[in-house]
């Protein structure tokens, strides 16, 4: 066995995605020794502070979950070590470690029924209802008989919302699908088979993407509020069920009301851990609908400790059952932009409303870049070469597209290769 003084145990980040990149470019700022479960080409490994897991007779582990993963985890050659997880999934999975391996991989979460109904999209509407707590309303979509009995008196006003948001958007490659009558919805769930993919019906909140808010957060093991930072949408990609293209930092009082419901939500059900919870304030009353909460790191968790909280840090060291004291961020109006994200926001946005270039730079260069990093340049470097590739596949399908369109284009075209034939 590998052995660690306790204030220096190797920390093992699980997970493919920017996130879990995130959450190691902050445990390596911190100085632990640090290793990630994750595939070689995923993001999570393209940070130079990747190190994969020393291989077992199992192999190497690469972060799969269920019995494979808990086996591995048995494997590995450290007396102790921490997890930290950074999708629904793997936090999910972590917070369900057999008592044994518990006792050698430290975590920092509630217990699996609590994470289950704050993940699962019908315990959590049912959860906050009780609670009293502003929603989106909510309607169960279990069978296409209750499409046909659903009354839609609001067309345009709802979509399909996943009770399981990661094995659904890996499924279809969308957060949400909207419909605006029930022929549409009816048409969603045959093709797509809504019934197996387990989905809800629920209410669209109106407003614009700068009515969205977030309240990120830590509670220790006592129960404590630890730290907590308010963010409010600028701009996000795509327009409807997208991400956060550029947001703010604010102060709470902009969110008190939302704070307050969301408190006694998390004290209800002892909450303990990282959390981030998205509010939409109502155009119709004002009023925060709590959407949805993220029981684990989120992919903005490097701009909080751009605003004065390694969150990270407080996991950590509430895992090994350090006292933790309030930390309170600083720093409020500071952005953050996902630059790719945020072009493709405004080249959709009306021209009328789209910001002056000026202003938008201006923005932009006062930003935390996600991604970017003078000191580890390859996760930036990397999502550049894609983005172009990504653009260069869309301009050939394109033109592939206008020649089979236009007579005129084809036809000089099969002229150019009779030209080449008869050379």
């Amino acid at each position: 066995m590998l052995e660690f003084p306790q204030s220096s145990l190797p920390v093992i980040v699980i997970g493919k995605s920017t996130t879990a990149l995130s959450i190691q470019r902050l445990v390596a700022k911190l100085g632990y020794p640090l290793h990630a479960a994750c595939a070689r080409d995923s993001w999570s490994a393209s940070t130079k502070h990747y190190r994969p897991l020393p291989a077992t007779f199992l192999g190497r582990w690469r972060g799969e979950l269920g019995k494979f993963g808990y086996a591995h985890l048995h494997a590995l050659p450290f007396e102790k070590a921490i997890l930290i997880p950074s999708s629904d999934d793997d936090a999910l999975w972590a917070s369900r470690l057999p008592p044994k391996l518990r006792e050698r991989f430290l975590v920092c979460c509630s217990d699996p029924a609590t994470m289950q109904a704050l993940q699962d999209k019908g315990e959590f509407a049912e959860l906050a209802s009780q609670h009293g707590i502003p929603c989106p309303a909510s309607y169960p979509a279990r069978s296409r008989r209750q499409l046909l009995d659903f009354p839609f008196s609001k067309p345009g006003s709802y979509f399909f919302k996943p009770l399981d948001s990661q094995a659904f958007r890996s499924k279809f490659g969308v957060k949400a699908m909207a419909f605006s009558d029930r022929d549409g919805a009816l048409r969603l769930w045959d093709d797509n088979d809504l019934v197996s993919a387990g989905v809800l019906i629920q209410e669209y909140v109106a407003g614009q993407a700068t009515d969205h808010y977030f309240i990120d957060g830590f509670i220790d093991r006592r129960g404590e509020v630890i730290a907590q930072l308010a963010r409010r949408r600028t701009r996000m990609y795509p327009a409807d069920f997208g991400n956060s293209s550029l947001c703010q930092s604010v102060p709470m009082v902009a969110v008190g009301e939302a704070w307050d419901a969301l408190r006694s939500l998390l004290e209800s059900v002892s909450y303990r851990g990282i959390f981030s919870a998205e509010f939409k304030r109502d155009a119709r009353d004002g009023r925060f609908r709590l959407i949805e909460i993220n029981t684990r790191p989120w992919i903005y968790i490097q701009f909080a400790d751009e605003c004065g909280i390694n969150f990270c840090d407080l996991y950590i060291r509430d895992a090994l059952g350090e006292e933790l004291t309030p930390v309170t961020a600083p720093a409020n109006d500071k952005y953050c932009v996902n630059l790719v994200a945020d072009l493709r926001a405004l080249r959709n946005m009306p021209a009328a409303s789209r910001p002056g270039r000026l202003r938008v730079l201006a923005v932009w260069l006062r930003s935390f870049k996600l991604l970017f990093d003078w000191s580890d340049l390859r996760p930036a470097m990397r999502r550049i070469v894609e983005t172009l590739g990504s653009w260069a596949a869309h301009l050939r399908r394109s033109l592939k597209d206008a020649r089979w369109r236009f007579p005129a284009i084809r036809g000089l075209t099969n002229s150019k290769r009779k030209t080449k034939v008869s050379q």
